[in-house]
């Protein structure tokens, strides 16, 4: 799940905004060793506050290259992970730094766009 606003640049071609973010993941892994295998299942959740700007490249065409990064923080939490055999699991979280970055192309759909 991912929510974002933002406010275009006067000159039109770049753009800054807040993002916030959800994202969650099972684990269901197994992992060997030299001295055998265990089996460890769990869930992570990540939630992530990022402040992004975007630059675009207008072609003349309609097509726009654009380079977009991003800087903020991140808040990672694992709960109930254990190894097979675990009677209880481990929980634990830790908020860091984050970033992105990114590269696409936008295309109007629709005159006036």
């Amino acid at each position: 799940m991912l929510g974002a606003i933002g406010l275009r640049c006067p000159q039109r071609d770049c753009r800054i905004e807040a993002e916030v973010g959800y994202q969650t993941n099972g684990i269901n892994n197994r992992v060997i060793s030299g001295i055998g295998s265990s089996d460890y299942r769990g869930d992570v959740h990540v939630w992530s506050l990022l402040a992004n700007a975007s630059y675009s490249i207008y072609d003349g065409k309609g097509f726009k290259p654009y380079l977009t990064a991003g800087l903020g923080a991140a808040r990672v939490k694992f709960d109930n992970l254990r190894g097979a055999g675990d009677p209880g699991g481990y929980s634990e979280h830790e908020t860091t730094f984050a970033y992105q970055a990114g590269a696409g192309v936008a295309a109007s759909i629709s005159p006036g766009c």
